[in-house]
């Protein structure tokens, strides 16, 4: 549930479905999936949307964990069995009354950090990169086995002596060697390769230089969104330009070239090669370097790749990502983070898109962590008798005592009292190491059952390779 898409909003699952779920949702589905039919979450925040992944885990452990994040705890009602969420440090004071037999109130200040902050996903950037056309060459190793470097058209091997310029891209009548013809079929004017080189100009804007491009990662879909069967979907990666294609992009053995003027996108299926930047189209696509006259020579299109992006540090190459951090104290101790990598920044050409909705749901998180470190005053009562008081964000233990002398019961605020018992932090670290754990163990079991890779998949409208 609630899974970003490239421009930050929630995937559909439909024309009228969404993936969105709210906290309160959530937790109500946990209770119900634990047997529980009443239960009280109100005090849950419900503003934040927090990514859900639940693949076979444990309800108690996913609202546990639901809880941790959003600043609550779990109690039971005692005298009605009642499940509640209940905020951390907010509930009733306990009765003073006539059946108090000891009362102890300290103050307990916390241990607070000077700042917590929160780290988002890496930024996104919608960018246009030039392309320039590569081919496979026909290099060898020492044992005459094809290396097939991806090199500029100009620099391969079997580079015709007249060049290009005359090859019809579905022959190359020129490259004689049958070999070498496969690899021009294969590769010329179908490899194409970024040439770092943002075709609207925000380089500056965005404050690295040619220089980075060893640490840009590339992905496989825009910021831009489009609308499919009801459903807003990120748009597939497309490459544009001012260029040729023989026959408008359709197989055929016969010379005929087809222009389209700037701004159109290429018809041909393509695949992008993230790894190695580049483009591979599944028919020739090509520019004419003669404007002189009508008659065609076959030369370097003007066409770019449109798709997001992430960046990378050059001094460490961490992902370049938006914090926000809040002074609570005035220690001198080190930042607590909280990781986010479902919120990101998203510019569009430059221009950040959802600065607002970002912002709102990192102050909700850091709302949330602060409460964990609001002043406590532990006061632990012992009443005369058995006495039922409702447990809350603040009464967090009942302990009942029978004997000969009589009964007591004793009620911890702020405070866990028995020793013997682990206090409920500490509980919670243990139940997430196991289930990190066991998480670990499923997750190489799912690994030893992997048969069969991804295959790599046109984008485009026609065909599947």
């Amino acid at each position: 549930y609630n899974h970003l898409d490239a421009s930050g909003e929630i995937e559909r699952k439909g024309t009228d479905q969404s993936w969105e779920a709210t906290p309160q949702e959530l937790a109500s589905r946990c209770l119900l999936r634990m047997g529980e039919q009443v239960f009280d979450v109100t005090d849950l925040p419900n503003e934040a949307r927090p990514v859900i992944d639940w693949d076979e885990v444990n309800p108690a452990g996913a609202l546990a964990r639901l809880c941790d994040e959003l600043g609550c705890w779990i109690v039971m009602g005692l005298a009605d069995s009642i499940v509640r969420l209940r905020l951390v440090g907010a509930g009733e004071e306990l009765p003073i009354d006539d059946d108090v037999q000891v009362n102890s109130l300290t103050i307990n200040p916390p241990e607070r950090p000077k700042e917590i902050g929160v780290l988002t996903g890496p930024i996104r950037y919608q960018m246009d990169f030039a392309l320039e056309p590569v081919g496979i060459d026909n290099d060898k190793d020492e044992d005459g086995n094809l290396i097939g470097t991806i090199k500029h058209i100009d620099d391969l091997g079997y580079k015709p002596e007249g060049g290009w310029g005359d090859q019809y891209p579905l022959w190359f009548i020129d490259v004689v060697d049958a070999n070498d013809r496969k690899l021009a079929l294969k590769s010329v004017w179908r490899y194409y390769r970024i040439n770092f080189q943002p075709a609207i100009d925000n380089v500056a804007l965005l404050g690295f230089d040619s220089e980075t491009a060893w640490y840009i990662e590339y992905l496989n879909e825009q910021i831009a969104t489009v609308l499919q069967n009801g459903a807003k979907t990120p748009r597939r990666p497309v490459v544009w330009g001012e260029f040729y294609a023989a026959h408008g992009g359709r197989l055929t053995s016969e010379p005929a070239d087809i222009a389209y003027p700037f701004g159109a996108e290429v018809p041909s299926p393509f695949t992008f090669d993230r790894e190695r930047t580049l483009v591979i189209f599944r028919d020739p696509v090509y520019g004419n370097g003669n404007t002189a006259s009508d008659s065609l020579v076959y030369d370097e299109p003007l066409i770019h790749l449109r798709t997001a992006c992430i960046l990378r540090w050059p001094f460490d190459r961490t992902y370049k990502r938006y914090d926000l951090t809040r002074q609570i104290s005035e220690t001198e101790t080190e930042t607590q983070w909280l990781r986010h990598d479902e919120l990101y920044h998203a510019y569009l050409y430059g221009e950040l898109q959802n600065f607002g909705e970002v912002s709102d749901k990192i102050e909700f998180y850091l709302d949330a962590a602060e409460r964990a470190y609001r002043q406590e005053f532990p006061q632990t009562i012992t009443y005369a008798g058995l006495k039922l008081i409702q447990l809350d964000g603040a009464i967090r233990q009942a302990t009942f005592r029978v004997g000969l002398s009589g009964c007591t019961t004793i009620y911890s605020r702020n405070t866990e009292q028995l020793d013997r018992t682990p206090s409920y932090r500490q509980r919670r670290l243990t139940e997430e190491t196991a289930d990190k754990q066991s998480a670990a163990e499923r997750h190489l079991s799912a690994l030893r059952r992997i048969e069969k890779p991804h295959k790599a998949y046109w984008v485009g409208d026609v065909g599947a390779g």
